[in-house]
């Protein structure tokens, strides 16, 4: 006999990798392949949403079928290492780097990564605003030279220069 953590393990790796586990599966009825794809389903389906949410503009340049298609592959090559599910998808950008069919959009991973940076700054936490009462003791040249400075602990981004830069001022109406 399996301990539960052994059979919790097989199961998962079953759900990704289509593998059989008819030993934990087999009951009278339907078959262990059949009840694995239920769970196998939603699974993968939980996963894609996950990504369509944070990844729009990705799904919006290669078309649902295409997106799709890559997050399903994502999905199957790369495990969940946390169990909170907006951590999932932090690979994808560089997944898509020379994924077959999108090598022609050289922008896509670069696409991915600023929509991964605005995903974590959005569930980021949240700092303490500056109070009134502190405020009101800062004296009047300092008020002259406000500065701003980044808290969130996130990178920098990075926006790459390709070649087919100019295509994109071109297609907006511009020229350089």
């Amino acid at each position: 006999m399996h301990s539960l953590r052994d059979q919790q393990r097989t199961f998962a790796a079953s759900l990704l990798a289509s593998a059989h586990c008819d030993a934990i599966l087999a009951r009278p009825g339907m078959d262990a392949d059949a009840r694995l794809g239920i769970y196998r389903n939603n699974v993968f389906s939980n996963y894609r949403e996950a990504l369509r949410a944070v990844y729009p503009v990705i799904e919006r340049l290669v078309g649902s079928e295409f997106f799709r298609h890559a997050a399903n592959r994502f999905i199957a090559t790369h495990e969940s290492v946390n169990g909170y599910l907006h951590r999932f998808g932090e690979g994808f950008a560089d997944f898509l780097q020379g994924f077959p069919g999108a090598e022609h959009l050289v922008f896509l991973s670069d696409t991915a990564h600023l929509e991964w940076l605005i995903h974590e700054s959005f569930h980021a936490a949240d700092h303490a605003p500056l109070a009134l009462r502190r405020l009101a003791e800062i004296g009047p040249g300092a008020v002259r030279r406000p500065a701003l400075r980044d808290a969130s602990g996130l990178p920098p981004v990075r926006i790459a220069v390709s070649g087919a830069s100019h295509l994109a001022d071109k297609s907006a109406g511009r020229t350089r």
